[in-house]
This record gives C-alpha cells, sequence and structure tokens, in this order.
C-alpha cells in the first residue's frame, strides 16, 4: 500500500510542475504581447495626391543679460527691431509679425557660502515674436538661411 501512495504523489508532482509549465508559457506570452502593443503606430489613410501647405508659422526669441534694466529694455528693443527689418528686408510683411511678450529675471550674486544676497548680479530678458505667412516658398528660404542671417542682423 505504501508503493502506491508513493506513485500517486509521483503523478502529481509531475501534473503540477507540467501545469507550471505551461501556465509560465502562456503568461510570458501574454505579457510579450501587453508590451509590444503600446509600440504600433497604425495610420489608415486614402490620400492620392500630394499636399503643399498654405501657411507658415515660426516663433523666435530674443534674449539677453545686462547688469542695467532699462539699458536691457533699451538694447532688447534694438534687436529686435533690426530683427524685424531683416524679416522685412527679405519679403515678410510688417502685418504678418506679431510681437510678444517681454519675460524679465533676475539673477541674485552668492556670497562665500554659495547662499543667495539680496544684491542683484544681472537681469535676463526676453521677447518673442511670431511670423505667419502664406508664402511657404519664402518661409522655407528663410529657416535655410536664418542662424547665418540672422547672426549678421
Amino acid at each position: 500500500m505504501a508503493i502506491i501512495k508513493r506513485i500517486d504523489y509521483y503523478g502529481i508532482a509531475f501534473v503540477l510542475s507540467i501545469s507550471l509549465i505551461i501556465a509560465t508559457f502562456l503568461g510570458g506570452r501574454s505579457l510579450e504581447r501587453m508590451r509590444s502593443a503600446g509600440n504600433d503606430i497604425n495610420v489608415k489613410s486614402v490620400a492620392e495626391k500630394r499636399i503643399t501647405s498654405n501657411l507658415a508659422s515660426w516663433r523666435g526669441q530674443i534674449t539677453l543679460m545686462d547688469k542695467n534694466l532699462a539699458n536691457g529694455y533699451d538694447r532688447l528693443q534694438k534687436q529686435y527691431q533690426t530683427s524685424v527689418d531683416y524679416l522685412k528686408i527679405k519679403g515678410i510683411r510688417d502685418k504678418n509679425i506679431e510681437e510678444g511678450t517681454i519675460n524679465t529675471s533676475t539673477k541674485y550674486l552668492r556670497d562665500e557660502k554659495g547662499h543667495t544676497t539680496t544684491n542683484i548680479d544681472t537681469f535676463t530678458l526676453s521677447k518673442s515674436f511670431t511670423v505667419e505667412t502664406s508664402d511657404v516658398h519664402l518661409a522655407k528660404r528663410l529657416a535655410k538661411s536664418q542662424q547665418s542671417s540672422f547672426a549678421k542682423a
């Protein structure tokens, strides 16, 4: 009788081990499918012709630092006007340039221990502007030449 019970335990152990292997395999496949589900991009389209945009829009920003706030505002306005004049020379109309706001931040001096003091070191000023034009080809030419051209301006 002891031999029969021992054989029954081997059978149960065998069935449980096979069940554990199958469950691990199925769980791993499910986890793999869950992770790869977010990697797909499905695009459904029926475009039959090439579409060209009829509006170009981009945003620029001028940023500078100055120890004097009033001088900084004056310099920022001069640089903004120089940029606008450059864009006008290149064919952008004044009505297509939207002036943005001026943002100011203050950098304070630090003491020997690295703590911030109440003494002002510099002001950082930035002004944004947005340009919109229906001449997409002009915008493309300006985008290609903008870095060297604005540096000269």
